[in-house]
């Protein structure tokens, strides 16, 4: 009898292991477009940390801001802004750009310039123009939001699925690109292939892309365009 208790023991642990599993394993859709629209509370930076902003720059062909703006990413802070000092934050907005060409954060995009800016506990403030440094002030990768972050930082497009394992946050990214390129046309025009294009990239909980592959490329139309 004892024996046969542990026999059925086994089976509903097996199975509940399993349901688990899939469960964990399970691709949900993402809900939310925007890194911005996430709200404070699924961000867990470093401790240490008041405040987060990464902004992306228009420029010219010198490397020059094209105009007098920038185009908000994410803004992280331990509190709303009104409760900082005023004067603290109006500092913390005007502090410059490193504009450098050397710099790997975003899409490489004719154009654009992005960095990050960070304020410490002690109202010390840093620029940056390295993902890895951004990573750095991160902490632990351990909610969506934040693994999401690491997939723009590092230039990936928009992911439309993800599932949380035990590697990290897995995402599925699917896109459309216009490439020049294909052989069909005339001397006189050129050909444009429209191809969708599906990725899949792991981002574990250090802030490393430890997977990314891409898995198909398919063409969706060829057009000829004169020159």
């Amino acid at each position: 009898m004892k024996y046969i208790i542990k026999i059925l023991f086994f089976i509903v642990f097996l199975f509940m292991a399993t349901n688990l599993q899939a469960k964990e394993v399970f691709w949900k859709k993402l809900d939310r477009e925007e890194l911005r629209s996430y709200k404070r509370g699924e961000y867990h930076l470093r401790q240490d940390i008041q405040c987060l902003e990464v902004r992306r720059y228009p420029v010219n062909k010198n490397n020059k801001l094209d105009r007098n703006y920038w185009f908000n990413i994410i803004t992280w802070c331990v509190m709303p802004y009104k409760s900082f000092d005023p004067k603290l934050m109006k500092d913390f907005r005007k502090a410059k750009p490193n504009l450098s060409r050397n710099g790997d954060i975003g899409k490489r995009e004719a154009g654009f310039i992005s960095n990050a800016f960070v304020m410490d506990r002690e109202n010390k403030m840093w620029r940056m123009n390295m993902v890895e440094d951004v990573v750095r002030y991160l902490g632990t990768v351990d909610t969506l939001a934040e693994a999401r972050l690491i997939l723009w930082l590092y230039g990936k497009q928009k992911p439309y699925k993800y599932r949380k394992t035990s590697k990290g946050y897995e995402f599925l990214i699917t896109y459309t690109k216009s490439i020049a390129g294909c052989d069909k046309c005339k001397s006189t025009e050129t050909c444009i292939e429209d191809k969708e294009i599906k990725e899949k990239a792991i981002v574990d909980r250090k802030g490393n892309i430890v997977f990314f592959k891409q898995l198909y490329s398919k063409i969706l139309q060829e057009e000829c365009i004169a020159k």
